[in-house]
């Protein structure tokens, strides 16, 4: 930044401090700030440090004031929807894999800037190139209308249910011997057949379940398990290895007295 346009910004922001509400004063502060926001290529494009941010938003506020207490100066517009398609472009969406939304603020802000200058002045060469401009870049998004305004694309909305004065009515449930009638609504009734099942009994909140009991079988055969199976081969086994000690120690008797 030249030493000229530093002082430039200072001027314009000290005669804001008696001039709050004169449109002009707004406007050269925008100006001074949003030439300081540009980068030496000396194409428009604007800064990319932290400085050059702060003073393209400055520029964007002073704008903002400049239009709405100028409102019939159709430069002034087309130069807040250049800075504000600028920052767009390289701060908030610099790739070009993400677009902005038709409802974006900063673009719809853009959009509106444009149009006001050109309804101002339809002949504006800057509206119209940066109208131009900003279609062929998002040529999905933005279309120019007969009267060369431009608008932005509306997202469908999906359809909503028209509204009735009579509320909803819960579905209702009615156990039958056949099925079930399920109501849908007061006069319509949807049939949906089903095995009817009994309806269970209901318990008061206080009483407890009764315990459930189990009748005894009735063929003892039944109670004979693997576990019993098991214990009943040890016992066998058991029996006969004490009979064969039983022998032996006989045996080994008879053999002694002889």
């Amino acid at each position: 930044m030249t030493p000229g346009l530093w002082q430039a910004i200072l001027d314009a922001r000290a005669a804001l401090q008696s001039a709050s509400t004169d449109g002009k004063a707004w406007s050269l502060l925008a100006h001074a700030t949003g030439l300081a926001a540009q980068d030496q290529s000396g194409k428009g494009w604007l800064r990319e440090d932290d400085g050059g941010r702060r003073l393209a938003d400055e520029s964007a506020k002073a704008y903002e004031k400049a239009v709405a207490l100028a409102p019939n100066d159709s430069g002034m517009h087309a130069a807040y929807a250049e800075l504000l398609w600028r920052m767009i472009l390289q701060y908030k969406y610099p790739s070009s894999d993400i677009q902005p939304g038709p409802g974006d603020a900063t673009l719809r802000r853009c959009v509106d800037e444009i149009n006001s200058a050109l309804k101002l002045d339809p002949k504006n060469e800057p509206a119209q190139s940066l109208r131009d401009w900003l279609q062929g870049t998002y040529p999905s998004m933005v279309s120019v209308t007969d009267t060369g305004q431009l608008t932005l694309a509306v997202p469908a909305s999906s359809p909503q249910p028209a509204s009735s004065s009579t509320p909803p009515q819960p579905s209702l449930q009615v156990s039958t011997p056949t099925g079930i009638l399920i109501a849908t609504g007061p006069s319509t009734l949807a049939r949906t057949t089903i095995p009817s099942t009994p309806t269970p009994k209901p318990v008061s909140p206080t009483s407890r379940p009764a315990k459930a009991t189990r009748a005894a079988p009735k063929n003892p055969n039944r109670l004979i398990t693997p576990a019993v199976m098991l214990v009943a081969g040890v016992v066998g086994v058991l029996l006969v290895l004490l009979g064969g000690v039983l022998a032996l120690v006989w045996w080994l008797s008879h053999r002694t007295q002889k």
